[in-house]
């Protein structure tokens, strides 16, 4: 039976950080993954995820605070262009308190990075978009940016391995029994650990079940379209957006993963079974992209008004959207990292180190009861 100091069960974004920090701090990790890598079936997949400083949630922007330096010292570790400065426009016209409190927000912790634009400030500052709706307002955010994700990936694969760690992909796991050591069944053999880290997505729920834990999670299979311009027109240099509307916020990003294609989609996806991703409800997802059509006709006059490809990559949802964190209550050496409704990929660094200190018997600093499991026991 092979024995580790730590394995990590899940090699999504969340996953490879932990495991990298657990190599900088000398532990002999695996990092098992149960599909064939690279994969496209969970939450980590794609060209670009937009990255930004501001939260209205204290916790969460000090939680961005911390990852943002760590992104930059893995990518002057491994040579990788890992992001982009761009600024984030959000604008509404349903919900102006809460745009001047993000506002607020982003003046308290980066100032003279953010101000607020009027109906007129907007048509002026962006004339690849339209504003039809005399209503809206906006805020420009300048502590933002574009993580490359697949290489994001990459790199924390590449500085793991680098240091020796182990990975071990297309492998399931099919039971745990805690206790002291832990012992991880797989169909590749069974492993004994001193601890266990589960970053499993929209899997992480079943095996918590195995372990007596049960939390309010909810996978979502969430539709991704690429829009083309028309004649050619040049998008490359719109910002990133927010549109927020009630109960729904649709967001897009210039493409990386299409030459001349441009990225706009919701924020929130149809429900699931994520070993059945792509098999959600039909109409559900139809009026979905009925909506979004709606707005790409409305807002950018210079994109076709049917999209040119359609993915889907899937999220794990709490009743909140905010994460959860935490040890196993009875067993100190498991800890997890879960829910993180379509936040998590650039809290990723931060979160790894969280989930070392967990099992290491340490309490986070930025680990808040916001996060814990308890809100929901």
């Amino acid at each position: 039976m092979d024995t580790y100091d730590v394995v990590v069960i899940g090699a999504g974004i969340i996953g490879c950080a932990a495991a990298y920090e657990l190599k900088k701090q000398g532990k002999k990790t695996l990092l098992v993954e149960q599909f064939p890598l690279p994969h496209t079936r969970g939450s980590s997949s794609g060209a670009t995820r937009y990255l930004r400083m501001t939260y209205l949630e204290e916790f969460h922007t000090r939680i961005m605070m911390e990852a943002s330096p760590m992104w930059k010292s893995l990518e002057k570790e491994t040579g990788m262009e890992l992001l982009k400065e761009r600024n984030v426009l959000c604008y509404t016209n349903e919900e102006f308190s809460m745009l001047s409190k993000y506002h607020e927000c982003a003046e308290k912790h980066s100032p003279g990075k953010s101000r607020m634009l009027d109906q007129t400030a907007l048509v002026e500052s962006y004339p690849i978009m339209s504003f039809d709706d005399a209503k809206y307002v906006g805020c420009v955010d300048q502590s933002a940016g574009v993580l490359y994700a697949d290489r994001c990936l990459q790199a924390f694969q590449k500085a793991y391995l680098g240091k020796g760690g182990e990975l071990i992909d297309n492998c399931k796991v099919r039971n745990i029994v805690p206790g002291k050591d832990v012992i991880v069944e797989t169909d590749k053999g069974t492993l004994s650990t001193s601890a266990l880290i589960l970053t499993c997505g929209a899997w992480t729920g079943q095996l918590l079940e195995g372990l007596g834990v049960t939390l309010p999670l909810q996978a979502q299979a969430v539709q991704v379209p690429y829009w083309k311009a028309k004649d050619g027109v040049d998008h490359r240099d719109m910002p990133i957006f927010f549109n927020f509307r009630p109960k729904k916020l649709i967001f897009g990003l210039p493409s990386n993963e299409y030459d001349g294609l441009v990225k706009i989609t919701m924020h929130h996806g149809i429900p699931c079974d994520p070993d059945s991703r792509d098999r959600v409800d039909q109409e559900a997802e139809a009026a979905d992209l009925n909506e979004l059509k709606e707005f790409v006709v409305k807002n950018f006059p210079n994109l076709e008004p049917e999209p040119a490809i359609k993915e889907r990559c899937m999220h794990t949802t709490t009743p909140d959207n905010t994460c959860v964190v935490d040890r196993h209550p009875d067993f100190g050496n498991i800890a997890y990292a879960t829910g993180f409704s379509g936040h998590g990929f650039k809290l990723a660094p931060a979160i790894g180190k969280m989930l070392t200190d967990l099992v290491e018997g340490k309490e986070p600093l930025l680990l808040t009861d916001e996060m814990r499991a308890k809100r929901f026991m």
